[in-house]
This record gives C-alpha cells, sequence and structure tokens, in this order.
C-alpha cells in the first residue's frame, strides 16, 4: 500500500508541475514512455540534438520520484547522489528490464533506486 501511495504522491506533483504545460501528467506514464524519454536525455548527454520537452520530462520526472522516495524514508537514496547518476540509474535499470516496460514509470523508478541503494 505505500508503494502505490508514493506513486499517486508523486504523479500529483507530476500533475501540479505539468499541468500549465498541457496536462500530460494526466495519463499513466508507463516505462515504454520514460525509457522513450530517456532515449532523448542520452542523445543530449551525448551532445546530439534532443527533444527539449522529453529530456525535461524524464529530467522531472526521475528528479521528482526521488526527492519523494528520499523524503519519504522508502528507499536510502544518498544525500551525495547527484542528478545526473539518479538519470543514470534510472536509464541503465529501464534498458536491463525491457519485460517490466507495461509497469507504471513510477514504479519502475522505484525499484531502480532499491536495486542501485539497497544496504
Amino acid at each position: 500500500m505505500r508503494r502505490t501511495g508514493l506513486c499517486a504522491a508523486g504523479m500529483i506533483v507530476l500533475l501540479l508541475v505539468l499541468a500549465p504545460h498541457g496536462g500530460r501528467a494526466f495519463s499513466v506514464t508507463t516505462g515504454k514512455h520514460l525509457l522513450q524519454y530517456a532515449k532523448e536525455w542520452k542523445k543530449n548527454e551525448e551532445g546530439r540534438k534532443a527533444s527539449a520537452a522529453e529530456v525535461g520530462f524524464y529530467f522531472g520526472y526521475v528528479w521528482g520520484m526521488a526527492e519523494s522516495l528520499y523524503f519519504a524514508k522508502s528507499v536510502h537514496i544518498p544525500k551525495t547522489a547527484s542528478r545526473d547518476r539518479l538519470e543514470r540509474i534510472v536509464f541503465q535499470y529501464l534498458q536491463s528490464h525491457p519485460s517490466e516496460l507495461h509497469y507504471p514509470a513510477c514504479i519502475l523508478i522505484e525499484d531502480a533506486f532499491r536495486k542501485a541503494f539497497s544496504r
């Protein structure tokens, strides 16, 4: 139940942030969608032309979930974890778990951070 509540909380935060930008957050973002945005982020990291909107969505979604999970103390994310490190962790997790991409993105991000930061 706690996991579902956190996912909902993260989605509400995104809704509030993204509502002025077309309300895109009203639909459930799946891992498949997030991977699409992550690939744009990766292109941007490599200095190639990328969709600024998709790069921003990826950054915002990952960072928003990281903050939600950190403050809820449901995943131990080190205070020293950089934005870039968090984005890379999620990107690698999505690429290495293609059979899970139909799940909501918030669940996959939580799983990625749990795996990366398990004690």
